[in-house]
């Protein structure tokens, strides 16, 4: 069984900007009713940091994917690179 570890990438990044979205949208109602935010904004930065590991994450995955087969870089469904069995 292959893992495609680009896809598992995508859709950390693509559900982490749900999360930062729906997090600003909190800060912004906090504010705006007048009440203290610095709790949800410390929230917030640590979404943030998240995010950008996912990001990282998220490239580094593609350059080594380019890495192992340059030509198929853009191709999803390309057939997978079989891996040699472990020696035990």
């Amino acid at each position: 069984m292959t893992v495609d570890y680009l896809a598992i990438a995508e859709h950390r990044l693509e559900k982490s900007c749900r999360v930062l979205e729906r997090q600003r949208e909190l800060i912004a109602t906090r504010r705006a009713a007048g009440q203290p935010t610095a709790h949800s904004e410390n929230v917030l930065a640590t979404f943030e940091r998240t995010h950008a590991t996912f990001e990282r994450g998220l490239q580094w995955i593609v350059k080594v994917q380019e890495t192992i087969d340059p030509w198929a870089a853009d191709e999803r469904d390309r057939p997978r690179i079989p891996r040699r069995p472990l020696l035990e």
